[in-house]
Formats: structure tokens, C-alpha cells, sequence
């Protein structure tokens, strides 16, 4: 059995164009999001004073813009977040 771990150093570094994301479903109670909620996205763009950020999604032909309080988990690295699905998917 292999065992990773991840120890998150700046737990204050806020998600940066290029970063990879996965989206926290809590935050999402209405209908129309959940394609995008087991998705990996991908951070484009940046509006404002950074708290609203453009996601573009693989499978998904359409980006959406997200506030900073509905990403959950983000990522230099993709295969850090297939981890996670990975995990959340076998309840690991």
C-alpha cells in the first residue's frame, strides 16, 4: 500500500492563474453547478482585488466565474487534486 503525504506549507497563499481547483459543493445549494463540482478546473483569469476567479473546466465548454469562498481545495499540481477525487470517491 503506497501512502501519500502533503504537507501545506502557506496555508495563507491565495490561488494563482495557472493553478489547478476543485470546488467546495457545500457552498453551491442551488441547482445548475454540479457538473462542475467533481471537475478539476483551471484558474484563467483573476478579476478585481482577487477574490473572484475565472475557471475554465476540461470536460465542460464554459467557464464561470467563483469567489475565493467557493473553491475548496487548490493546486499548482493536477494529479494532487486526482488524488483527492480519488480518495473522496472510494471514501479512503
Amino acid at each position: 500500500m503506497i501512502t501519500k503525504f502533503k504537507i501545506f506549507e502557506n496555508i495563507n497563499e491565495k490561488p494563482k492563474i495557472g493553478y489547478y481547483v476543485l470546488l467546495d459543493p457545500k457552498q453551491f445549494s442551488y441547482t445548475g453547478y454540479e457538473e462542475y463540482i467533481n471537475n478539476i478546473g483551471l484558474i484563467t483569469m483573476i478579476h478585481g482585488s482577487g477574490e473572484i476567479y475565472k475557471i475554465e473546466f476540461e470536460n465542460i465548454y464554459k467557464q464561470i466565474n467563483v469567489r475565493i469562498t467557493k473553491i475548496k481545495y487548490w493546486s499548482e499540481n493536477k494529479e494532487e487534486l486526482e488524488t483527492l477525487i480519488q480518495a473522496k470517491k472510494y471514501n479512503i
